[in-house]
């Protein structure tokens, strides 16, 4: 596991393990996902961070597709995803 710290109170992780493959069922989705403290929301830190995701989920991983869960009523996350 890694973790890398964006600022004191925002971090973010990323779990890999050092394997041909992703662990789990083969052909299952992938998730990604963010959480931000209320005073960094607005400024692309989940944009940015979900598109390096992505392109590192295509490239490296292979990975068919990605999944990603909202609440309904939380429209800028819904955004992120969108983008």
């Amino acid at each position: 596991m890694a973790l890398a710290s964006l600022t004191i109170t925002c971090f973010w992780w990323v779990w890999w393990r050092s394997m041909p493959s992703v662990p789990g069922k083969r052909g299952a989705p992938l998730e990604i996902g963010w959480r931000l403290v209320p005073d960094r929301h607005g400024k692309g830190y989940a944009t940015e961070a979900a598109k390096a995701v992505i392109v590192y989920a295509a490239e490296r991983v292979e990975a068919p597709y990605l999944v990603a869960v909202a609440d309904p009523e939380n429209f800028p996350s819904q955004r992120v995803m969108q983008r």
